[in-house]
Protein backbone atom coordinates (compact mmCIF):
# COMPACT_ATOMS: atom_id res chain seq x y z
CA UNK A 1 0.00 0.00 0.00
CA UNK A 2 1.37 3.44 -0.90
CA UNK A 3 0.79 5.35 2.33
CA UNK A 4 1.75 8.69 0.80
CA UNK A 5 -0.57 8.34 -2.18
CA UNK A 6 -3.51 7.12 -0.08
CA UNK A 7 -3.00 9.98 2.37
CA UNK A 8 -2.78 12.39 -0.56
CA UNK A 9 -6.08 11.17 -2.00
CA UNK A 10 -7.75 11.54 1.37
CA UNK A 11 -6.09 14.93 1.86
CA UNK A 12 -7.25 16.27 -1.50
CA UNK A 13 -10.78 15.06 -0.80
CA UNK A 14 -10.73 16.63 2.67
CA UNK A 15 -9.29 19.87 1.31
CA UNK A 16 -12.04 20.08 -1.28
CA UNK A 17 -14.59 19.40 1.44
CA UNK A 18 -13.16 22.11 3.67
CA UNK A 19 -12.87 24.63 0.84
CA UNK A 20 -16.50 24.11 -0.08
CA UNK A 21 -17.47 24.36 3.57
CA UNK A 22 -15.51 27.59 3.94
CA UNK A 23 -17.30 29.38 1.14
CA UNK A 24 -20.67 27.96 2.18
CA UNK A 25 -20.22 29.08 5.79
CA UNK A 26 -19.13 32.48 4.55
CA UNK A 27 -22.38 32.77 2.60
CA UNK A 28 -24.48 31.58 5.52
CA UNK A 29 -22.76 33.99 7.91
CA UNK A 30 -23.65 36.91 5.66
CA UNK A 31 -27.24 35.74 4.99
CA UNK A 32 -28.52 34.26 8.28
CA UNK A 33 -26.11 35.99 10.68
CA UNK A 34 -24.06 34.88 13.69
CA UNK A 35 -27.07 34.11 15.94
CA UNK A 36 -28.68 31.57 13.57
CA UNK A 37 -25.28 30.05 12.93
CA UNK A 38 -24.79 29.83 16.68
CA UNK A 39 -27.98 27.78 17.05
CA UNK A 40 -26.98 25.55 14.12
CA UNK A 41 -23.54 24.83 15.59
CA UNK A 42 -25.06 24.31 19.02
CA UNK A 43 -27.34 21.68 17.48
CA UNK A 44 -24.37 20.02 15.80
CA UNK A 45 -22.45 19.96 19.08
CA UNK A 46 -25.43 18.49 20.91
CA UNK A 47 -25.76 15.79 18.24
CA UNK A 48 -22.06 14.96 18.56
CA UNK A 49 -22.44 14.29 22.27
CA UNK A 50 -25.82 12.59 22.10
CA UNK A 51 -24.58 10.06 19.54
CA UNK A 52 -21.87 9.01 21.99
CA UNK A 53 -24.60 7.05 23.80
CA UNK A 54 -24.76 4.73 20.78
CA UNK A 55 -21.72 5.28 18.61
CA UNK A 56 -18.99 5.78 21.21
CA UNK A 57 -16.56 2.91 20.90
CA UNK A 58 -18.76 0.85 18.59
CA UNK A 59 -17.76 2.47 15.29
CA UNK A 60 -14.08 2.34 16.24
CA UNK A 61 -14.43 -1.28 17.33
CA UNK A 62 -16.17 -2.19 14.06
CA UNK A 63 -13.37 -0.57 12.03
CA UNK A 64 -10.73 -2.34 14.13
CA UNK A 65 -12.22 -5.83 13.85
CA UNK A 66 -13.00 -5.42 10.14
CA UNK A 67 -9.44 -4.23 9.45
CA UNK A 68 -8.08 -7.47 10.90
CA UNK A 69 -9.52 -9.27 7.87
CA UNK A 70 -11.61 -11.91 9.63
CA UNK A 71 -15.27 -11.87 8.52
CA UNK A 72 -15.43 -8.09 7.96
CA UNK A 73 -18.86 -8.27 6.33
CA UNK A 74 -20.43 -9.99 9.31
CA UNK A 75 -18.88 -7.51 11.75
CA UNK A 76 -20.24 -4.63 9.70
CA UNK A 77 -23.73 -6.07 9.53
CA UNK A 78 -23.74 -6.74 13.26
CA UNK A 79 -22.70 -3.13 13.83
CA UNK A 80 -25.58 -1.86 11.71
CA UNK A 81 -28.06 -3.91 13.72
CA UNK A 82 -26.69 -2.64 17.04
CA UNK A 83 -26.73 0.99 15.93
CA UNK A 84 -30.24 0.65 14.53
CA UNK A 85 -31.62 -0.73 17.80
CA UNK A 86 -29.81 1.90 19.83
CA UNK A 87 -31.08 4.72 17.63
CA UNK A 88 -34.70 3.75 18.27
CA UNK A 89 -34.14 3.92 22.03
CA UNK A 90 -32.32 7.24 21.68
CA UNK A 91 -35.18 8.82 19.74
CA UNK A 92 -37.63 8.01 22.53
CA UNK A 93 -35.22 9.52 25.07
CA UNK A 94 -35.06 12.78 23.11
CA UNK A 95 -38.84 12.96 22.87
CA UNK A 96 -39.12 12.48 26.63
CA UNK A 97 -36.67 15.37 27.21
CA UNK A 98 -38.24 17.69 24.66
CA UNK A 99 -38.95 20.61 27.02
CA UNK A 100 -35.43 21.02 28.54
CA UNK A 101 -33.92 20.60 25.06
CA UNK A 102 -36.08 23.41 23.71
CA UNK A 103 -35.21 25.68 26.65
CA UNK A 104 -31.47 25.08 26.24
CA UNK A 105 -31.21 25.54 22.47
CA UNK A 106 -33.90 28.25 22.43
CA UNK A 107 -35.68 27.08 19.31
CA UNK A 108 -39.25 25.66 19.16
CA UNK A 109 -38.27 22.81 16.79
CA UNK A 110 -35.07 21.90 18.65
CA UNK A 111 -36.11 18.33 19.55
CA UNK A 112 -37.27 17.44 16.04
CA UNK A 113 -34.14 18.92 14.49
CA UNK A 114 -31.97 16.98 16.92
CA UNK A 115 -33.71 13.71 16.10
CA UNK A 116 -33.23 13.95 12.33
CA UNK A 117 -29.62 15.03 12.82
CA UNK A 118 -28.91 12.15 15.21
CA UNK A 119 -30.40 9.51 12.89
CA UNK A 120 -28.50 10.73 9.83
CA UNK A 121 -25.27 11.21 11.80
CA UNK A 122 -25.27 7.69 13.23
CA UNK A 123 -26.05 6.19 9.83
CA UNK A 124 -23.23 8.04 8.11
CA UNK A 125 -20.80 7.26 10.93
CA UNK A 126 -21.35 3.51 10.65
CA UNK A 127 -20.83 3.54 6.88
CA UNK A 128 -17.64 5.54 7.33
CA UNK A 129 -16.39 2.97 9.84
CA UNK A 130 -17.17 0.16 7.41
CA UNK A 131 -15.17 1.82 4.66
CA UNK A 132 -12.23 2.46 7.00
CA UNK A 133 -12.26 -1.09 8.34
CA UNK A 134 -12.31 -2.56 4.83
CA UNK A 135 -9.24 -0.47 3.88
CA UNK A 136 -11.29 1.88 1.69
CA UNK A 137 -10.28 5.12 3.40
CA UNK A 138 -9.84 6.77 0.01
CA UNK A 139 -13.42 5.89 -0.94
CA UNK A 140 -14.65 7.36 2.33
CA UNK A 141 -12.72 10.54 1.59
CA UNK A 142 -14.24 10.82 -1.87
CA UNK A 143 -17.74 10.24 -0.48
CA UNK A 144 -17.08 12.93 2.15
CA UNK A 145 -16.26 15.37 -0.63
CA UNK A 146 -19.40 14.43 -2.57
CA UNK A 147 -21.44 14.77 0.62
CA UNK A 148 -20.00 18.23 1.22
CA UNK A 149 -20.84 19.37 -2.29
CA UNK A 150 -24.35 17.95 -2.06
CA UNK A 151 -24.89 19.38 1.42
CA UNK A 152 -23.77 22.83 0.42
CA UNK A 153 -25.95 22.80 -2.67
CA UNK A 154 -29.02 21.79 -0.67
CA UNK A 155 -28.29 24.25 2.14
CA UNK A 156 -27.61 27.18 -0.17
CA UNK A 157 -30.82 26.49 -2.03
CA UNK A 158 -32.81 26.22 1.20
CA UNK A 159 -31.30 29.36 2.73
CA UNK A 160 -31.85 31.29 -0.50
CA UNK A 161 -35.53 30.27 -0.36
CA UNK A 162 -35.70 31.75 3.13
CA UNK A 163 -35.78 28.54 5.19
CA UNK A 164 -32.94 29.78 7.40
CA UNK A 165 -31.91 27.43 10.22
CA UNK A 166 -34.28 24.66 9.12
CA UNK A 167 -32.73 24.77 5.63
CA UNK A 168 -29.25 24.31 7.09
CA UNK A 169 -30.36 21.25 9.05
CA UNK A 170 -32.36 19.60 6.27
CA UNK A 171 -29.55 20.07 3.78
CA UNK A 172 -27.13 18.32 6.14
CA UNK A 173 -29.53 15.45 6.84
CA UNK A 174 -30.48 14.68 3.24
CA UNK A 175 -26.87 14.77 2.03
CA UNK A 176 -25.69 12.48 4.86
CA UNK A 177 -28.38 9.88 4.21
CA UNK A 178 -27.82 9.81 0.45
CA UNK A 179 -24.06 9.33 0.85
CA UNK A 180 -24.63 6.66 3.49
CA UNK A 181 -26.75 4.74 1.00
CA UNK A 182 -24.01 5.05 -1.63
CA UNK A 183 -21.44 3.76 0.89
CA UNK A 184 -23.56 0.74 1.76
CA UNK A 185 -23.96 -0.12 -1.93
CA UNK A 186 -20.18 0.04 -2.36
CA UNK A 187 -19.61 -2.21 0.66
CA UNK A 188 -22.14 -4.73 -0.66
CA UNK A 189 -19.91 -5.15 -3.72
CA UNK A 190 -16.65 -5.09 -1.77
CA UNK A 191 -17.32 -7.27 1.27
CA UNK A 192 -17.92 -10.97 1.35
CA UNK A 193 -20.89 -12.24 3.37
CA UNK A 194 -22.65 -8.87 3.29
CA UNK A 195 -25.55 -8.73 3.33
CA UNK A 196 -26.35 -12.11 4.83
CA UNK A 197 -29.36 -13.62 6.54
CA UNK A 198 -27.22 -14.94 9.40
CA UNK A 199 -24.21 -13.86 11.40
CA UNK A 200 -22.18 -16.74 12.80
CA UNK A 201 -20.77 -16.77 16.34
CA UNK A 202 -22.72 -13.68 17.37
CA UNK A 203 -21.76 -14.02 21.02
CA UNK A 204 -18.06 -14.23 20.21
CA UNK A 205 -18.26 -11.23 17.87
CA UNK A 206 -20.13 -9.18 20.44
CA UNK A 207 -17.50 -10.04 23.05
CA UNK A 208 -14.74 -9.06 20.63
CA UNK A 209 -16.42 -5.72 19.88
CA UNK A 210 -16.98 -5.07 23.58
CA UNK A 211 -13.36 -5.90 24.45
CA UNK A 212 -12.18 -3.09 22.17
CA UNK A 213 -15.14 -0.73 22.41
CA UNK A 214 -15.23 -0.54 26.22
CA UNK A 215 -12.05 1.50 26.02
CA UNK A 216 -12.45 3.08 22.59
CA UNK A 217 -15.60 4.97 23.59
CA UNK A 218 -13.49 7.48 25.48
CA UNK A 219 -11.58 8.15 22.26
CA UNK A 220 -14.89 9.18 20.72
CA UNK A 221 -15.58 11.41 23.71
CA UNK A 222 -12.12 12.93 23.27
CA UNK A 223 -12.91 13.89 19.68
CA UNK A 224 -16.28 15.31 20.69
CA UNK A 225 -14.69 17.15 23.61
CA UNK A 226 -12.14 18.83 21.39
CA UNK A 227 -14.74 19.86 18.83
CA UNK A 228 -17.90 20.41 20.83
CA UNK A 229 -17.58 20.48 24.64
CA UNK A 230 -16.53 24.11 24.70
CA UNK A 231 -19.49 25.08 22.49
CA UNK A 232 -21.96 23.21 24.69
CA UNK A 233 -20.57 24.80 27.85
CA UNK A 234 -20.49 28.22 26.17
CA UNK A 235 -24.22 27.73 25.56
CA UNK A 236 -24.71 27.95 29.33
CA UNK A 237 -22.93 31.29 29.69
CA UNK A 238 -22.87 33.33 26.47
CA UNK A 239 -25.44 34.39 23.82
CA UNK A 240 -25.86 32.44 20.57
CA UNK A 241 -24.13 35.10 18.46
CA UNK A 242 -20.82 34.56 20.31
CA UNK A 243 -21.27 30.81 19.90
CA UNK A 244 -21.56 31.48 16.17
CA UNK A 245 -18.32 33.49 16.17
CA UNK A 246 -16.51 30.84 18.24
CA UNK A 247 -17.69 28.10 15.90
CA UNK A 248 -16.40 30.00 12.88
CA UNK A 249 -13.02 30.37 14.59
CA UNK A 250 -12.99 26.64 15.30
CA UNK A 251 -13.86 25.78 11.69
CA UNK A 252 -11.01 27.95 10.43
CA UNK A 253 -8.53 26.38 12.86
CA UNK A 254 -9.76 22.86 12.05
CA UNK A 255 -8.85 23.36 8.39
CA UNK A 256 -5.21 23.06 9.46
CA UNK A 257 -5.77 19.51 10.77
CA UNK A 258 -6.75 18.12 7.36
CA UNK A 259 -3.44 16.53 6.46
CA UNK A 260 -2.87 15.14 9.94
CA UNK A 261 -6.34 13.61 9.93
CA UNK A 262 -5.71 12.11 6.49
CA UNK A 263 -2.52 10.46 7.73
CA UNK A 264 -4.32 9.30 10.86
CA UNK A 265 -7.17 7.67 8.93
CA UNK A 266 -4.78 6.05 6.44
CA UNK A 267 -2.37 4.59 8.99
CA UNK A 268 -4.90 3.10 11.42
CA UNK A 269 -5.69 -0.03 9.36
CA UNK A 270 -2.01 -0.37 8.41
CA UNK A 271 -0.86 -0.23 12.04
CA UNK A 272 -3.57 -2.73 12.90
CA UNK A 273 -2.29 -5.10 10.19
CA UNK A 274 1.35 -4.68 11.29
CA UNK A 275 0.37 -5.35 14.89
CA UNK A 276 -1.06 -8.72 13.81
CA UNK A 277 2.39 -9.46 12.35
CA UNK A 278 4.21 -8.22 15.52
CA UNK A 279 6.20 -5.77 13.39
CA UNK A 280 6.90 -3.12 16.04
CA UNK A 281 9.86 -1.71 14.12
CA UNK A 282 7.72 -0.84 11.10
CA UNK A 283 5.05 0.63 13.39
CA UNK A 284 7.69 2.86 15.01
CA UNK A 285 8.84 4.00 11.57
CA UNK A 286 5.28 4.83 10.50
CA UNK A 287 4.74 6.77 13.73
CA UNK A 288 7.84 8.87 13.12
CA UNK A 289 6.73 9.63 9.58
CA UNK A 290 3.20 10.49 10.69
CA UNK A 291 4.51 12.96 13.28
CA UNK A 292 6.83 14.49 10.69
CA UNK A 293 4.20 15.00 8.01
CA UNK A 294 1.48 16.08 10.43
CA UNK A 295 3.24 19.43 10.69
CA UNK A 296 3.36 20.03 6.93
CA UNK A 297 0.15 22.06 6.97
CA UNK A 298 -0.46 23.00 10.57
CA UNK A 299 2.93 24.65 11.25
CA UNK A 300 2.76 27.17 8.36
CA UNK A 301 -0.92 27.61 9.23
CA UNK A 302 0.14 28.57 12.74
CA UNK A 303 2.35 31.35 11.39
CA UNK A 304 -0.24 32.42 8.82
CA UNK A 305 -2.94 32.65 11.45
CA UNK A 306 -0.90 35.01 13.58
CA UNK A 307 -0.27 37.18 10.53
CA UNK A 308 -3.79 37.27 9.08
CA UNK A 309 -6.33 36.35 11.80
CA UNK A 310 -8.22 39.70 11.84
CA UNK A 311 -8.37 39.88 8.05
CA UNK A 312 -9.62 36.28 7.79
CA UNK A 313 -12.44 36.87 10.28
CA UNK A 314 -13.43 40.16 8.61
CA UNK A 315 -14.39 38.13 5.53
CA UNK A 316 -17.35 36.73 7.46
CA UNK A 317 -18.51 40.16 8.59
CA UNK A 318 -17.45 42.93 10.93
CA UNK A 319 -19.16 41.29 13.92
CA UNK A 320 -16.86 38.25 13.62
CA UNK A 321 -13.59 40.16 14.19
CA UNK A 322 -14.25 40.02 17.94
CA UNK A 323 -12.97 36.43 17.74
CA UNK A 324 -9.37 37.24 16.74
CA UNK A 325 -7.87 36.20 20.08
CA UNK A 326 -9.98 33.04 20.15
CA UNK A 327 -8.88 32.08 16.64
CA UNK A 328 -5.19 32.40 17.51
CA UNK A 329 -5.58 30.22 20.60
CA UNK A 330 -7.55 27.57 18.72
CA UNK A 331 -4.87 27.39 16.02
CA UNK A 332 -2.30 26.64 18.73
CA UNK A 333 -4.60 23.98 20.20
CA UNK A 334 -5.12 22.11 16.91
CA UNK A 335 -1.35 22.13 16.33
CA UNK A 336 -0.79 20.34 19.64
CA UNK A 337 -3.83 18.11 19.25
CA UNK A 338 -2.70 16.92 15.82
CA UNK A 339 0.45 15.42 17.30
CA UNK A 340 -1.50 13.82 20.11
CA UNK A 341 -3.83 12.14 17.59
CA UNK A 342 -0.90 10.48 15.84
CA UNK A 343 0.32 9.04 19.13
CA UNK A 344 -3.06 7.71 20.27
CA UNK A 345 -3.70 6.31 16.78
CA UNK A 346 -0.82 3.90 17.40
CA UNK A 347 -2.35 2.75 20.68
CA UNK A 348 -5.68 2.01 19.01
CA UNK A 349 -4.04 0.29 16.03
CA UNK A 350 -1.92 -1.92 18.31
CA UNK A 351 -5.06 -3.08 20.13
CA UNK A 352 -4.16 -1.24 23.34
CA UNK A 353 -7.45 0.54 23.96
CA UNK A 354 -6.72 0.47 27.71
CA UNK A 355 -3.78 2.86 27.24
CA UNK A 356 -5.71 4.91 24.70
CA UNK A 357 -8.44 5.13 27.34
CA UNK A 358 -6.04 6.65 29.88
CA UNK A 359 -4.72 9.30 27.49
CA UNK A 360 -8.18 10.21 26.32
CA UNK A 361 -9.35 10.36 29.93
CA UNK A 362 -6.70 12.96 30.71
CA UNK A 363 -7.76 15.10 27.77
CA UNK A 364 -11.50 14.81 28.39
CA UNK A 365 -11.25 15.46 32.11
CA UNK A 366 -8.93 18.44 31.73
CA UNK A 367 -10.93 20.00 28.92
CA UNK A 368 -14.30 19.83 30.67
CA UNK A 369 -12.98 20.95 34.07
CA UNK A 370 -10.96 23.81 32.58
CA UNK A 371 -13.91 24.94 30.46
CA UNK A 372 -16.21 25.01 33.48
CA UNK A 373 -13.60 26.93 35.48
CA UNK A 374 -12.20 29.36 32.90
CA UNK A 375 -15.34 30.43 31.00
CA UNK A 376 -17.04 31.94 34.07
CA UNK A 377 -13.67 33.38 35.16
CA UNK A 378 -12.38 35.10 32.00
CA UNK A 379 -15.29 34.82 29.56
CA UNK A 380 -15.60 32.99 26.26
CA UNK A 381 -11.85 33.20 25.61
CA UNK A 382 -11.52 30.76 28.50
CA UNK A 383 -12.92 28.00 26.28
CA UNK A 384 -10.02 28.41 23.85
CA UNK A 385 -7.47 28.57 26.69
CA UNK A 386 -8.91 25.36 28.13
CA UNK A 387 -8.53 23.63 24.77
CA UNK A 388 -4.88 24.71 24.47
CA UNK A 389 -3.95 23.52 27.97
CA UNK A 390 -5.75 20.17 27.70
CA UNK A 391 -4.21 19.51 24.27
CA UNK A 392 -0.71 20.27 25.54
CA UNK A 393 -0.86 18.17 28.69
CA UNK A 394 -2.56 15.20 27.04
CA UNK A 395 -0.02 15.27 24.19
CA UNK A 396 2.84 15.05 26.70
CA UNK A 397 1.15 12.17 28.49
CA UNK A 398 0.44 10.39 25.20
CA UNK A 399 4.13 10.58 24.28
CA UNK A 400 5.09 9.03 27.62
CA UNK A 401 2.54 6.18 27.28
CA UNK A 402 3.35 5.31 23.66
CA UNK A 403 7.09 5.37 24.29
CA UNK A 404 6.63 2.56 26.81
CA UNK A 405 5.43 0.09 24.15
CA UNK A 406 7.02 1.24 20.90
CA UNK A 407 10.01 3.46 20.23
CA UNK A 408 9.05 7.08 19.51
CA UNK A 409 11.65 8.78 17.35
CA UNK A 410 10.67 12.42 17.10
CA UNK A 411 11.86 13.92 13.79
CA UNK A 412 13.29 17.07 15.38
CA UNK A 413 15.32 18.09 12.33
CA UNK A 414 12.42 17.82 9.88
CA UNK A 415 10.05 19.67 12.22
CA UNK A 416 12.72 22.35 12.60
CA UNK A 417 12.93 22.66 8.81
CA UNK A 418 9.15 23.11 8.66
CA UNK A 419 9.47 25.95 11.16
CA UNK A 420 12.32 27.47 9.15
CA UNK A 421 10.30 27.35 5.92
CA UNK A 422 7.36 28.90 7.79
CA UNK A 423 9.51 31.76 9.10
CA UNK A 424 10.80 32.48 5.59
CA UNK A 425 7.23 32.35 4.29
CA UNK A 426 6.12 34.77 7.00
CA UNK A 427 8.77 37.27 5.96
CA UNK A 428 7.46 37.24 2.38
CA UNK A 429 3.83 37.58 3.51
CA UNK A 430 4.69 40.46 5.87
CA UNK A 431 6.43 42.35 3.08
CA UNK A 432 3.48 41.90 0.72
CA UNK A 433 1.03 42.85 3.46
CA UNK A 434 2.99 46.03 4.15
CA UNK A 435 2.99 46.91 0.45
CA UNK A 436 -0.79 46.45 0.30
CA UNK A 437 -1.37 48.59 3.38
CA UNK A 438 0.76 51.38 1.95
CA UNK A 439 -0.35 51.36 -1.69
CA UNK A 440 -3.80 49.64 -1.61
CA UNK A 441 -3.10 47.61 -4.75
CA UNK A 442 -6.01 45.16 -4.32
CA UNK A 443 -8.16 47.31 -2.01
CA UNK A 444 -10.39 44.35 -1.07
CA UNK A 445 -10.06 42.41 2.19
CA UNK A 446 -11.21 39.13 0.61
CA UNK A 447 -8.85 39.49 -2.35
CA UNK A 448 -5.97 40.41 -0.03
CA UNK A 449 -6.49 37.34 2.17
CA UNK A 450 -6.82 34.96 -0.78
CA UNK A 451 -3.73 36.41 -2.47
CA UNK A 452 -1.57 36.30 0.67
CA UNK A 453 -2.68 32.75 1.54
CA UNK A 454 -1.94 31.56 -2.00
CA UNK A 455 1.47 33.24 -2.15
CA UNK A 456 2.28 32.05 1.37
CA UNK A 457 1.44 28.43 0.51
CA UNK A 458 3.52 28.44 -2.66
CA UNK A 459 6.42 30.15 -0.90
CA UNK A 460 6.32 27.67 1.98
CA UNK A 461 6.35 24.66 -0.35
CA UNK A 462 9.28 26.04 -2.32
CA UNK A 463 11.32 26.79 0.80
CA UNK A 464 10.52 23.43 2.41
CA UNK A 465 11.45 21.42 -0.68
CA UNK A 466 14.67 23.41 -0.84
CA UNK A 467 15.71 22.92 2.81
CA UNK A 468 14.39 19.37 3.35
CA UNK A 469 15.94 16.56 1.35
CA UNK A 470 13.53 14.06 2.92
CA UNK A 471 10.53 16.07 1.73
CA UNK A 472 11.99 16.22 -1.80
CA UNK A 473 12.46 12.46 -1.88
CA UNK A 474 8.95 11.84 -0.55
CA UNK A 475 7.39 14.07 -3.20
CA UNK A 476 9.38 12.42 -5.98
CA UNK A 477 8.62 8.90 -4.73
CA UNK A 478 4.86 9.42 -4.46
CA UNK A 479 4.59 11.25 -7.77
CA UNK A 480 6.61 8.51 -9.51
CA UNK A 481 8.93 11.05 -11.13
Amino acid sequence: MRIGQTSAVNFVSSTLTSAIGFFATLYFARVVGSEALGIYFLLQSAVAWITILIDAGLSKAIAKRMSEGREPGMYFQLGLLLVGAGTVVLVFMLLALSRPITNYIQHPLATFLLIVLVVSSLTRSMVRSGLSGSHNVHVSGILDSVQSILRVGLQVGAVTLGLGLAGLVYGWVVAALLIAIAGVVYLMNDLQAFPTTRVDNVQRKLASLYAFGKYAWLGSIKAKTNNHADILILGLFVPNNLIGVYSICWNIASFLTIFGSSINATLFPEISRLDQQDDDEEIADLLGKSIQYTGLLVIPGLFGGFLLAPEILRIYGSDFTVGTEVLLLLIVSVWLYDYQKQLTNVLAGMDRPDLDFRVNGVFVGLNIVLNLFLIPLIGWVGAAVATVLSSLLSMIYAYYVVDQIVRVNLPYQEIGKQFLASILMSAVVLILKHVEVRYSVLDSNFAIVMFLVFVGAITYIIFLVFVSEDTRHTVVRNLDI
